[in-house]
């Protein structure tokens, strides 16, 4: 049985994946967030609970024992769903050394969530992971956010503003310790992440729609 959330709008070609959900806790964490996972995709979520059988430790996959120590960490510990056309998404804990919170292979997702996440932090996650699925030609990538000119997926004031705050963790960096500064780019730090995030997901699905994410777009 399944629990369906359609998001797919225009005449976009829907992409179905079907969700699976550790336990209640997660599925209280992310039930309202679904529906706002931009285009193109249908979600069906399974009623069923737990870890499927397909959902393997990294540390005990082959890829894994030949990454460099420096990768290994990333992934230390961390869920990796092996079938595709579905994700898995579960709780993320301390018991987790990696920092791969997101992870996309082969057209199967594994997504965690933290106690502090903001629900925008949850759909901004999911999407990102869902946009890899459908990068079939590098130029959908939702890791390049910072190297994309912001003026190709903003206008007007948005551009400056986004040179200026885009990214914050360079802000932080850049203003002394205990400066007022610093403390409110440490507040903002999430929310602009958030915004910008959504705006760049926004635009690479817009290139989904348009046929520009496909393999023979060159």
């Amino acid at each position: 049985m399944y629990w369906d959330v359609c998001v797919c709008w225009g005449d976009c070609m829907s992409v179905k994946v079907v969700v699976f959900v550790e336990d209640e806790w997660v599925w209280s964490r992310i039930k309202g967030c679904l529906g706002s996972v931009p285009p193109c995709w249908t979600l069906e979520v399974s009623d069923v609970r737990g870890t499927p059988l397909f959902v393997e430790i990294a540390n005990n996959m082959d890829w894994f024992r030949k990454l460099q120590d420096k990768d290994k960490r990333v992934f230390d510990g961390v869920p990796i769903n092996t079938c595709p056309g579905s994700m898995y998404i579960y709780r993320w804990g301390e018991d987790i050394p990696g920092s791969a919170i997101g992870c996309c292979s082969g057209g199967a997702y594994s997504v965690g969530v933290k106690t502090t996440d903001s629900a925008m932090s949850i759909v901004n996650r999911i999407t990102h992971e869902l946009i890899h699925g459908i990068d079939h030609n590098g130029k959908c990538n939702p890791d390049c956010m910072l190297r994309i000119d912001p003026s190709k997926w903003l206008v007007g004031w948005q551009i400056k503003a986004f040179n200026m705050t885009g990214d914050p963790d360079n802000l932080l960096r850049l203003y002394p310790k205990g400066s007022t500064k610093r403390w409110l780019v440490w507040i903002f730090r999430d929310w602009l992440v958030n915004y910008w995030q959504k705006k760049f997901y926004a635009y690479l699905t817009d290139k989904y729609i348009r046929g520009a994410c496909d393999a023979g777009d060159t």
